[in-house]
């Protein structure tokens, strides 16, 4: 099964850790460990928002056009404090 984590390693072609660890100052490994123990929080919020389909449709939509659907094939592109809090905020 594919998780949070092996998505942010994955992005950009293997490059998506290392550039959001840029945007933090943290070392790879450090953020490795920050996503793990955000994981069981998104699991929650993504469990939560598939019961209402509309919810979780909408939300599809927003990470997947516009600006973000770029993110994940070229994460430098993407500010993750900037262009997260809105993708949180509707998670959340």
């Amino acid at each position: 099964m594919v998780n949070l984590a092996d998505l942010t390693r994955e992005a950009g072609r293997g490059v998506g850790l290392d550039a959001l660890s840029r945007q933090f100052n943290l070392d790879p490994t450090q953020t490795a460990k920050v996503i793990e123990v955000l994981m069981p929080a998104f699991t929650l919020a993504f469990q939560r928002m598939m019961l209402n389909p509309t919810a979780f449709a909408d939300f599809t939509r927003t990470v997947t056009s516009g600006s973000y659907a770029s993110f994940f094939d070229n994460p430098a592109r993407a500010d993750a404090a900037a262009n997260g809090a809105a993708v949180i905020q509707q998670l959340f």
